[in-house]
């Protein structure tokens, strides 16, 4: 199921769903914003939800929530969060966050991306490693590169309006 709530976008993913449904739901999703005669911002988050794990932003669009009646396992009522939390392991975390970038195309987190030294990252665009996006060039850089050159973390740049980014990135020959 997809839920539009304008400022995000909702796949909730029902145990019953087959192979093909939960991998296409992002596709969806994607093309979904992309298709959308209001001209949405392609930036609007996809936030993917399992049957039981709904949170509050999701189940209020409904009203009412009968969260028993989405139950996966009736063995599960009556036990704590702990208790829940142990049987469900961390690895299988129930809401994930899908994101697209201008082209529609799924992004890697800042940790996911290949890193490259920062003297790779200041060459012309057609001089730059394989891969590498020359407009995004600073999401390349480690961690602890990007505080010494940007003195910020990546979150931290991330929060400052665009024009301040590009200023920054301009500064340090990441532009």
């Amino acid at each position: 199921m997809l839920l539009d709530a304008w400022d995000q976008i909702f796949i909730w993913i029902g145990s019953g769903a087959n192979k093909t449904e939960k991998e296409n739901a992002e596709k969806v999703a994607i093309e979904y914003i992309q298709t959308d005669p209001a001209g949405r911002d392609l930036d609007t988050p996809i936030i993917r939800i399992k049957q039981g794990f709904e949170p509050p932003n999701f189940t209020g669009y409904f009203g009412i929530w009968d969260r028993e009646l989405y139950q996966l396992d009736p063995n599960l009522k009556g036990k704590t969060y702990e208790e829940l939390k142990a049987e469900i392991g961390e690895a299988n975390m129930g809401i994930s966050r899908i994101d697209i970038n201008a082209n529609g195309d799924q992004q890697k987190s800042f940790s996911q991306i290949a890193k490259y030294p920062y003297e790779e990252l200041v060459k012309p665009a057609e001089e730059l490693p394989d891969g590498v996006d020359a407009t995004q060039r600073e999401v390349y850089l480690t961690a602890e590169e990007f505080e010494k050159i940007f003195l910020c973390t990546y979150e931290d740049f991330m929060n400052k309006p665009q024009w301040k980014q590009q200023q920054l990135k301009k500064a340090k020959q990441l532009f």
